[in-house]
């Protein structure tokens, strides 16, 4: 990761990382019942009860994959990890 001199993340601009693909994207679902705005880290589907498990992060700065500290302007002191679960349509 590349800092400035005050020590602070330089962040990219320009294109997209090599790889990265453009295309149409349809809105499946709004997470609305998330306490507040973050990062959903991960998705998986639990073998026992078949629900849905999603795996959101908030709180902190992420760049370059790192995070760079709470948001304490927004009364933060350190990320916060909330699992959410989604019960199967049967």
């Amino acid at each position: 990761m590349k800092l400035d001199k005050k020590g602070n993340p330089v962040k990219r601009t320009g294109l997209i990382a090599a790889g990265a693909k453009a295309g149409r994207l349809e809105l499946f679902r709004e997470m609305s019942d998330f306490r507040r705005a973050g990062e959903i880290e991960g998705l998986c589907i639990d073998p026992v009860t078949d629900d849905l498990l999603v795996l959101n992060n908030r709180g902190t700065q992420i760049i370059l994959g790192m995070s760079q500290g709470p948001f304490t302007e927004e009364g933060y002191t350190g990320e916060i990890h909330e699992v959410y679960i989604y019960e199967k349509v049967k």
